[in-house]
């Protein structure tokens, strides 16, 4: 008979059929077109084996002994000796595929990804259907940092064979690279669901449960990962992510320091624990770790040299943070670490002076992080246009346009906003060292009372509003609010902080009548250079600020919009500037505690202790509120006034009108 099959299957089936038929011989010519390609596939030998045939040969690729000697030198970890025997083997033999994988497989061993893939590519055109050579491939890709095509390669192999676990659990670890995270978790359940006790599998799905904000779940799955193997650190590891979400950071400390017990060269979980020591500006133990990590590891592993650098940066060698930084190579990094190697450059080159190479790092920080994934999910310029439009329904109008709802029974907070980067952080870490204010941070209590507007809050929706309907936005916000301020011993005064809130000022007026706002004022220029400086976590605002240009076209809206609200609806608004704060503490702050009610505290003057105390802070200023008070910052855009010229004239009338 003519022998051609479609697939290894087919010829397996098909030569079983003949078998039972008797045609003996047409049913051993299957088998042997299937050792040709893959001389150890089991199935094949015991076909001819039972057909009285010998599977050796010529015929059928390398002998079983020679096959057998290639597996036990892999499995030994002599990936170079056996890659050596089998390029003489393939050229005996160049139709077997097994040969090929095999030296595909050794390639990556060693490090050698991309003549791996070579190899990988001309296995699959001998045998277009065998998914471990597909999966293989996609191993080699991903050391590649291909995952786009590296997902392929799983979703292939997955697709061929579905039973096998580590296809499905590598098909997820791509497609968390590629940002896909809804379909990475149930990839990662795939795979553990075919293997009950593929301890990555569990792992890995814990992970991706956590950044998917299902921390509970995440959680479960990590400790599932420790009851099969209480010794795989990975797992510890991302227990650690899932602790840290919810901000229980001891507990992530305890258990990046078990993976590390478990593996003292593990560099991913010191690299992680120095980044949590980093966050929670604990210094000296950040000194220790990195010290230990340094010994047990690679000096030259990137993450190592990152969080070198992080260490000399705080330690304000500048030039030497520079030079670890620098040796750092641009590929083959993290998402995470090529982000901070990126930001940390252009910071430190700022600091040292160099303004022009710190303008360069910054751009591509933003570029690379704008390509990503991450940010493909947001919409900047959808944000834009809804502060344009809520200029547009409130430009006009000179007066309130409707009747002020009766009073709250409660107290009302007080509403710190301002452009991001004008000094909230610094303001909030020394107004909550006060004994009688308790501090709110960057949570959703008027974007709640939005939520239940259906998103948006212009004069019309305002307007409408009954009493009733303001009573149910207020015990919404009180609701919210209730989460994340203690019961015990509350204090005479709640501060709202979110920055952008700037933009729902009418939302905040309607719904409380006697709201008190502070503005929190920095020169329009260092706001917006400070914003296209720094690493934020991305959502569609934020998302503005990886471009200089639509940073000071936000800028203007935001400034546009609240000084509508300030004049229109005659606003109760204390300006404090951040120039003045920084220049004189005490002066700037008491009359602004007169503004609250209150009076000076001591304990206001001890604010970096506050912000030690309070371990983990949620916006990117974590560790400058530590600090001194500093006026570096005052002034910095005239260092880099050529790179800004384009938004100039966009940010220049805003310093006018506010005094600078």
């Amino acid at each position: 008979m003519t022998i051609h099959f479609s697939s290894v299957d087919q010829a397996l089936r098909k030569a079983k059929t003949l078998s039972k038929a008797g045609a003996v011989g047409d049913a051993q010519a299957a088998y042997r077109w299937v050792l040709e390609k893959f001389p150890d596939n089991r199935r094949a030998r015991e076909g001819l084996q039972a057909l009285g045939a010998a599977p050796g040969g010529s015929s059928a690729g390398p002998g079983r002994d020679r096959i057998n000697a290639l597996i036990a030198l892999h499995r030994q970890g002599r990936f170079a000796e056996a890659m050596r025997q089998a390029q003489a083997l393939v050229a005996l033999h160049p139709q077997a595929a097994f040969l090929h994988n095999l030296i595909g497989i050794c390639h990556t061993a060693l490090g050698e990804p991309g003549q791996a893939v070579a190899r990988f590519e001309r296995a699959l055109k001998l045998a277009p259907e065998a998914a471990d050579i597909h999966g293989n491939l996609g191993d080699a890709l991903s050391a590649l940092n291909r995952p786009q095509q590296a997902a392929a390669c799983f979703a292939r192999a997955v697709e061929l064979n579905p039973a096998v676990a580590r296809n499905h659990n590598n098909l997820g670890s791509a497609l968390i690279r590629l940002g896909k995270l809804e379909a990475a978790a149930e990839s990662y359940a795939h795979a553990a669901e075919a293997d009950p006790v593929l301890v990555d599998a569990h792992a890995n799905l814990g992970l991706a449960l956590i950044k998917l904000g299902r921390i509970d779940e995440g959680a479960a799955a990590c400790r599932r990962a420790i009851g099969i193997d209480p010794r795989f650190p990975l797992a510890h590891i991302n227990l650690a992510h899932a602790h840290d979400a919810a901000g229980e950071t001891e507990q992530a400390i305890r258990c990046l320091e078990t993976a590390i017990g478990l593996k003292p060269d593990h560099v991913g979980a010191y690299s992680n624990l120095c980044e949590m020591l980093d966050r929670l500006n604990r210094v000296d133990a950040l000194r220790a770790v990195l010290a230990q990590a340094r010994e047990r590891c690679s000096e030259n592993d990137p993450r190592i040299l990152f969080r070198s650098a992080q260490l000399a940066a705080r330690d304000k060698d500048h030039a030497t943070a520079r030079e670890l930084l620098e040796r750092m190579p641009d590929e083959g990094l993290t998402a995470a670490i090529a982000k901070g190697r990126l930001t940390l450059l252009g910071k430190t080159c700022d600091k040292l002076g160099d303004h022009t190479a710190a303008f360069g790092w910054f751009e591509r920080i933003n570029a690379f992080v704008a390509a990503s994934p991450e940010a493909q999910k947001w919409n900047p310029a959808g944000y834009r246009k809804e502060v344009e439009a809520l200029i547009a329904s409130f430009e006009g109008i000179d007066a309130k346009p409707w009747t002020d709802a009766p009073e709250p029974d409660t107290a009302t907070p007080v509403f710190l906003v301002g452009f991001p980067r004008s000094g909230t952080t610094l303001l909030d870490t020394i107004l909550r060292s006060h004994p009688g204010i308790a501090v709110v941070e960057e949570m959703p209590m008027v974007f709640r009372m939005r939520e239940r507007l259906g998103g948006t809050a212009d004069l019309e929706r305002l307007q409408a509003l009954s009493d009733a309907d303001i009573a149910g936005l207020r015990e919404i916000y009180r609701n919210e609010l209730g989460k994340h301020v203690g019961e015990a011993s509350p204090p005479s005064l709640v501060i709202d902080k979110l920055p952008l809130n700037i933009v729902h000022a009418g939302l905040i007026r309607r719904v409380f009548p006697s709201a008190r706002f502070i503005f929190a004022q920095r020169h329009p220029c260092d706001c917006v250079l400070s914003c296209f400086m720094q690493n934020f976590k991305l959502n569609n605002p934020m998302a503005n600020f990886l471009d200089i240009e639509t940073g000071a076209i936000l800028y203007d809206r935001a400034m546009r919009l609240w000084t509508i609200f300030r004049d229109a609806l005659g606003l109760d608004v204390h300006t404090l500037v951040y120039e003045d704060l920084v220049a004189d503490l005490e002066g700037v702050v008491t009359p602004l505690l007169g503004f609250l009610g209150l009076q000076w505290d001591e304990r206001m003057r001890d604010y970096r202790e506050t912000a030690l105390a309070r371990g983990r802070i949620n916006t990117p200023s974590y560790n400058q509120v530590t600090e001194n008070l500093y006026n570096r910052a005052s002034g910095r855009w005239q260092g880099y006034r050529e790179q800004m010229a384009p938004v100039l004239p966009l940010l220049e009338p805003w310093a006018t009108r506010f005094g600078y």
